[in-house]
């Protein structure tokens, strides 16, 4: 099985954007700390739309 590692993110919409790919395939991710970014960021969740 295919899994999607995200390694200290920078950017939340680039973040939200591999999320709703990976949602779309059906690929697990996994979002490893730390993030450079407030996790609970109103440009994370809009980028994420509602797949997060």
């Amino acid at each position: 099985m295919i899994r999607l590692a995200i390694y200290h993110p920078q950017i939340a919409q680039n973040s939200g954007t591999l999320l709703r790919l990976s949602s779309c395939l059906g690929v697990p991710v996994d979002l490893i700390r730390p993030f450079g970014f407030i996790f609970s960021d109103t440009k994370f969740k809009r980028a994420g739309m509602d797949y997060i």
